[in-house]
């Protein structure tokens, strides 16, 4: 949302992106842009980061360690665990590299839990 007026309480209940206030530079806008579509790149490696690490959490649970050691389809899971925490890995890094303000937001939290 681009708006000249500040903004209050009320944008919290909006299903908002980014709230960009007036005046705005070309740069920040194309910035803003560029952001935006990156973050739509993330969410599906983050989804897939999640999904294979639930997956593995519910049959870690169910199976005991021999019927997982003998399991070809979990240690396939296991694989793909440890490649989708890598790629969730590196894609937090480039996006606190290359979206300022995520990753402002992502420091602070971290220097919070430390």
């Amino acid at each position: 949302m681009l708006t000249a007026v500040d903004p209050e309480e009320d944008i919290i209940g909006l299903d908002i992106d980014e709230y960009l206030i007036k005046p705005i530079s070309e740069v920040q806008l194309q910035e803003a842009a560029e952001a935006l579509l990156a973050r739509r790149r993330y969410d599906k490696e983050f989804r897939e980061y999640f999904a294979a690490i639930s997956k593995k959490a519910a049959l870690d649970a169910s199976m005991s360690e021999q019927e997982r050691a003998s399991s070809d389809a979990y240690n396939t899971l296991e694989e793909e665990v440890t490649e989708a925490t890598d790629t969730a890995d590196s894609t937090l890094t480039e996006m606190m590299a290359t979206d300022a303000f995520a990753g402002s937001r992502f420091a602070d939290i971290s220097d919070q839990h430390l």
